[in-house]
């Protein structure tokens, strides 16, 4: 009866890409989604949308920024470049 509890409520949780198999929220590391009422529910829609804007926005950067940002972040690589 329990497990029926539990997958009635994953039901009514956002749909959130940080949303772990169990309930909880990967992103936050936390055991239960806050749920609507969470300031960090992203969609997988919103996560494409924010990582081409990322990518758009590093692109748009001289060569020069660009190589800077890939040798303090990335170890040198572009995945914006991808």
């Amino acid at each position: 009866m329990e497990k029926t509890a539990e997958k009635d409520n994953m039901l009514i949780l956002p749909d959130c890409s940080a949303l772990n198999e169990k309930g909880g929220c990967s992103l936050l590391n936390i055991k239960r989604c806050k749920g609507y009422s969470c300031r960090f529910v992203h969609s997988t829609e919103d996560e494409k949308r924010a990582a081409l804007s990322w990518s758009r926005r590093l692109s748009s950067l001289s060569t020069e920024e660009q190589q800077k940002i890939s040798k303090k972040y990335y170890n040198g690589s572009m995945p914006w470049k991808e």
